[in-house]
């Protein structure tokens, strides 16, 4: 959670827990009742969806590093088969070098393009790029390691989709839990009308702490 959500969550799990202790006070049937199982509800739906936005940032995270490595994988391929056509080329005078260019950029889409294009262009000359000393199965290693980066995308975007919709849901979930607070402030206050003790800690269970104030910064000697 960022600060903004955790405070919130906070306030929210004391209210909970004021309801729970006061349960006697607030009939289920009630509109405090109600609303402190609506606040209960917002509560473990917020832990829910934290827990699965936590989840899906270190998928992300694994993600990443393990695209950035096949992502490397499949571009050495694609410099060993560059290089080996190019001594193709002047072995056999042939301008076979002209169907192995390297991508101009970093984007997934070229890089892949690219390498289903090696593949497709090298399976001719397969026997060639051996024997100019690439491995017997650089063509499989290289279609290997195309669908390996195609799934990391997939992994990524779906881990990135999660995160996006786990957000969501704990925003839904805080305007659920505020809404609901809001809707019983009312009742308890007038329920507790004359019980100091109780108002004390309704108001200290509903109160939203402030964000800390960043330091200000030091004020230069005169001269």
């Amino acid at each position: 959670m960022d600060d903004r959500e955790r405070r919130r969550y906070e306030m929210l799990r004391r209210v909970r827990d004021f309801g729970a202790e006061n349960a006697a006070d607030f009939p289920a049937a009630s509109i405090g009742g109600q609303g402190f199982a609506n606040i209960a509800a917002a509560v473990a739906d917020l832990e829910t969806a934290s827990g699965e936005r936590a989840e899906s940032q270190g998928e992300s995270s694994q993600s990443t590093q393990r695209k950035a490595n096949v992502r490397e994988e499949l571009r050495e391929d694609l410099r060993a088969i560059a290089m080996t056509a190019r001594s193709i080329a002047v072995d056999t005078d042939s301008e076979i070098d002209e169907q192995f260019r390297l991508p101009r950029n970093n984007s997934d889409a070229e890089l892949l393009a690219t390498a289903r294009g090696f593949a497709l262009a090298a399976f001719p000359h397969e026997a060639e790029f051996v024997s100019f000393g690439l491995p017997v199965e650089f063509l499989t290693d290289l279609n290997a390691d195309i669908i390996a980066y195609e799934e990391m995308i997939t992994a990524g975007n779906a881990a990135r989709s999660a995160g996006v919709a786990a957000t969501a849901a704990i925003d839904e979930a805080i305007e659920k839990g505020m809404t609901a607070l809001r809707r019983i402030e009312a009742v308890v206050r007038n329920k507790y009308s004359n019980n100091a003790e109780k108002l004390a800690a309704w108001t200290s269970a509903a109160h939203v702490e402030r964000a800390p104030r960043a330091p200000k910064p030091p004020t230069p000697p005169q001269q």
